[in-house]
């Protein structure tokens, strides 16, 4: 009907309660109600987020609440963000606009919270069996933020699809090299046997190929801006909002000019979406257009480009092409993030803060790690941002990672010995941990339980 459809054409709607509520229900009520439909036995729930919630509650019409105790047997709970908007909250006067009193008393049985709002996550933490955050330093924030639940609370870390996110040229690589890489397509884990080839001159020169070959479609498709594949290449590229700080790396053009004059030209990629509501996505959107075209357009060492409709088409296109991946999140807001996943799969550096996945690969050398750490006992403000200090961190490493850029790539040919080439074979090795192969597997064992 038009109706559903104007309820579910976006998501996370933030400017009116009702269709918050309402798009709740068709997720949780409609959910169950669908399964039951197709005819679905389910032995597990398991909740991405509060959003979801209601499942339990529509679970839980009619029975006594001894089999509703029972009921949490079967739910299970993964809580992605740290961010508080990702937390919902209601009234419990307008879910009773919407639900039957007996729904409403469930959701006031297990999450009802001190300030006397109906809270979903942790209706969600109260009704689960099993609770995760999405990496190791998002169980440890999820450990500040919600105490009380600290014994149950476990992490399984995102991971990404390998099939989806590896280029033809980098399955073609692997599949050249069984002697380390059989059985990848199976179990992408086998890539943490990068590192065997590391000495071989052969597997070093087709990687260098092979990346240069996706290179080469990235210049071609963005032909119009006269990308050159022998120029650094660096990308931020992912949802616009404020703790990923999107406009860090422009933070002070003029540096970016003195590293390209000094060191070698640069080539930086943006791209990225805000949500519709976020006014302050749009705010850092249109500060990089500023910033943009500010610069001389006749300024042949340094090229930004902003990249508009952002899509998983164009994700896939950037992962696998650019000099180094970009991720600049302020510590602790980002729970794991994927997008640098994806990049390491296809051999591209890392330049990135220490949060969500990378906290758990910072003892490899795989690009760089720079900016600012919060405190171990404290999650901090997500609106203050860090940005003088990060910035000046971030230009360091760039300038860093340009120099050694240059004096492994001469012309197009890399030097085989160069420690750029190290890291990339590093950064396959790593993929090989952050797939969904693993997490899968992770979830089987620890939060579902089913093996």
């Amino acid at each position: 009907s038009q109706r559903g459809r104007q309820l579910t054409d976006q998501l996370y709607r933030s400017d009116n309660v009702w269709l918050k509520i309402l798009q709740r229900v068709v997720l949780g009520f409609g959910g169950v109600g669908a399964l039951n439909e197709l005819g679905y036995n389910i032995g597990t729930y398991h909740l991405n987020e509060g959003h979801a919630v209601f499942a339990f509650v529509a679970k839980a019409r009619g029975l006594p609440k001894d089999e509703v105790e029972h009921l949490k047997s079967k739910f299970v709970y993964t809580c992605h963000t740290p961010v508080e908007a990702g937390h919902d909250r209601f009234s419990f006067d307008d879910l009773g606009k919407v639900l039957k009193k007996e729904d409403v008393d469930v959701i006031e049985r297990f999450g009802r919270e001190q300030s006397g709002s109906a809270n979903l996550t942790l209706l969600s933490m109260n009704i689960s069996s099993a609770i995760n955050a999405v990496s190791r330093n998002h169980q440890r924030v999820m450990h500040i933020q919600f105490p009380k639940y600290k014994e149950q609370i476990q992490y399984v870390t995102n991971g990404v699809h390998m099939h989806t996110w590896i280029s033809t040229e980098f399955k073609g690589l692997f599949e050249r090299f069984p002697e380390a890489f059989a059985g990848f397509q199976a179990n992408p884990m086998v890539l943490s046997k990068a590192n065997e080839l590391k000495s071989n001159a052969d597997f070093r020169a087709q990687l260098w190929q092979a990346h240069q070959s996706n290179k080469a479609q990235l210049c071609g498709l963005l032909d119009k801006w006269k990308l050159d594949k022998d120029i650094f290449t660096i990308c931020w590229a992912r949802r616009v909002a404020a703790y990923k700080r999107p406009s860090l790396i422009l933070h002070d053009v003029n540096r970016l000019v003195s590293i390209a004059e000094k060191v070698g030209p640069l080539q930086i990629i943006l791209a990225g979406k805000a949500h519709p509501n976020d006014n302050l996505g749009f705010t850092y959107i249109n500060e990089m257009l500023d910033k943009v075209d500010k610069l001389n357009e006749d300024y042949s060492k340094l090229k930004i480009i902003v990249l508009e409709n952002y899509d998983i088409y164009l994700a896939k296109i950037l992962t696998s092409s650019v000099d180094v991946w970009l991720n600049n999140p302020l510590p602790p807001f980002e729970a794991s993030g994927t997008s640098g996943m994806k990049a390491i799969l296809n051999g591209v550096l890392q330049m990135s803060t220490v949060d969500g996945w990378v906290a758990e690969a910072t003892d490899r050398k795989m690009g760089a790690f720079f900016g600012y750490k919060n405190a171990e006992d404290s999650v901090g403000n997500e609106f203050d941002l860090h940005m003088n200090d990060d910035a000046e961190q971030l230009y360091r490493s760039l300038e860093d990672l340009v120099g050694l850029y240059y004096r492994t790539n001469r012309q197009g040919k890399a030097d085989a010995s160069s420690a750029w080439l190290d890291m990339m074979i590093e950064c396959v090795c790593v993929a090989g941990q952050f797939n969904t192969y693993r997490m899968l597997d992770q979830y089987k064992h620890l939060i579902w339980k089913t093996a």
